[in-house]
């Protein structure tokens, strides 16, 4: 009974870290603003603990926002983080980001243009913690984090900051994949 609950655990796990790292993209069509496209990835969920759990969600998507001829106007990292704990990154206008690619070998470092921070509280004890910011990126950059062997982040904001992959856990396999992934479909094809 024993080996069929964990067989049954670790199967789960290893659906769940590989359901919010599934590479997917949402487009939506902004009529307010001549028609401009935006497509960001989803799938894009960061860090998972050695047995394939994800706790305390992470992700990472890349955004773009095309003109209604298919120009691009922007791209974009946007940066979701869900925790448990009261440790609020705070992040806002100006926040960075920087990714280290290629044992550290590449830098690039990013600026936020947005931040928010949000929470919950259900019950006596349960609370959650979100902190989001999106980060202006070149396509160039883009580029290189699907093009890379391995990388580490560090999202920081007014109150704190925190690296990826955090204590105890390891990037997910399809992040840098995902990434090469939407640059090759929605971006590439669209640089003059």
């Amino acid at each position: 009974m024993k080996i069929l609950a964990l067989t049954t655990l670790f199967f789960l796990t290893g659906c769940a870290a590989s359901f919010v790292s599934q590479y997917n993209v949402e487009k939506s069509v902004d009529e307010f603003n001549d028609n401009n496209v935006t497509v960001t990835m989803s799938g894009g969920a960061i860090d998972v603990d050695f047995i394939g759990i994800v706790t305390e969600p992470a992700e990472l998507n890349p955004r773009i926002v095309k003109n209604k001829n298919n120009e691009l106007l922007y791209a974009s990292l946007v940066f979701n983080l869900e925790q448990n704990h009261l440790n609020w990154l705070n992040i806002s206008k100006d926040s960075q980001m920087t990714l280290l690619l290629n044992d550290g070998k590449n830098k690039i470092i990013l600026k936020a243009n947005y931040g928010d921070t949000n929470y919950s509280i259900s019950g006596a004890t349960t609370s959650k913690y979100w902190d989001m910011g999106s980060f202006s990126i070149s396509y160039s950059d883009l580029k290189e984090i699907g093009l890379a062997k391995n990388i580490k982040i560090r999202v920081s904001g007014i109150s704190s900051s925190i690296d990826f992959p955090r204590t105890n856990k390891k990037i997910i396999e399809n992040l840098i994949p995902n990434f090469r992934t939407f640059y090759d479909a929605e971006v590439a094809p669209y640089i003059n």
